[in-house]
């Protein structure tokens, strides 16, 4: 699961499971244009939004280059 607290510029990102060593996140803005990508760092991993501008955004969790959930996130 993935989600953004509305008081903070934080966003959550929660798996299940104990193997997160191949699992990673992409971010992407409205327009598609890359953002970032990075390993979880485990379970629970924080992703920072406050550097970046308000809008929609897509986030894909990847396990070995198979995307297994996409989620939208709008930031205030």
């Amino acid at each position: 699961d993935a989600y953004s607290m509305p008081s903070s510029y934080m966003l959550y990102i929660q798996v299940e499971g104990n193997e997160t060593s191949e699992i990673s996140y992409t971010l992407f803005d409205n327009t598609g244009k890359f953002i970032k990508q990075q390993k979880l760092g485990g379970i629970n991993t924080e992703l920072s939004m406050e550097a970046y501008p308000s809008g929609k955004y897509i986030i894909n969790i990847v396990h070995t280059g198979k995307n297994l959930k996409t989620f939208e996130i709008y930031k205030k």
